[in-house]
């Protein structure tokens, strides 16, 4: 499988760690993997340092016209099965430029429980293939405006001392109740 891997920020934490080790994962596991981020970020430099492919974007603020261009120009070229954005800013300029590109499939992952930002930031993720949320509280967030309940998948973040099973439909609040 051809995956790109989408990331916007410039410095280091734990959403960039996790990018890494899943491209490692990934790549470990004989897909192909290309990491899409940041001119000059730290990812960028992690990931190629981790003998990693890593396609450099301009991301600037809110869809970037040159991270758009620069990220339909890496589909055409790795023509990928899986477009996996990591982040808001990565979420929007993947679901332009795979929508120029004929669109691959798109995976969102969202790991924050704040609210999303009104009907745009809804409608973002509500045209994703799937959204992975990391908990029970970040799926809930995204359900609450009205993403599709088939779309959002739950899978924890972290390291496995065995294979995970896919990702699980959300069914229930965190306080249990399902409506």
């Amino acid at each position: 499988m051809r995956v790109v891997l989408v990331d916007s920020a410039q410095e280091w934490g734990g959403s960039q760690n996790q990018v890494l080790l899943t491209a490692q994962g990934l790549a470990a596991r004989g897909h192909r993997v290309t990491v899409a981020c940041r001119a000059g970020g730290r990812l960028a430099a992690r990931a190629a340092a981790a003998g990693l492919s890593v396609r450099p974007l301009a991301f600037g603020g809110d869809l970037s016209l040159g991270a758009i261009l620069g990220l339909a120009r890496v589909l055409r070229r790795e023509a990928p099965d899986v477009v996996h954005a990591h982040d808001p800013l990565a979420t929007g300029a993947a679901l332009v430029a795979t929508r120029l590109c004929g669109g691959p499939r798109l995976v969102a992952s969202r790991r924050v429980s704040l609210p999303l930002r009104g009907p745009l930031s809804t409608r973002k993720y509500a045209a994703c293939d799937r959204v992975i949320a990391v908990s029970g509280a970040v799926a809930w967030v995204l359900l609450e405006p009205g993403l599709p309940r088939h779309r959002v998948r739950l899978v924890h973040d972290g390291v496995p001392d065995r294979p995970a099973a896919p990702g699980q439909p959300v069914m229930e609040k965190p306080d249990g109740s399902t409506s």
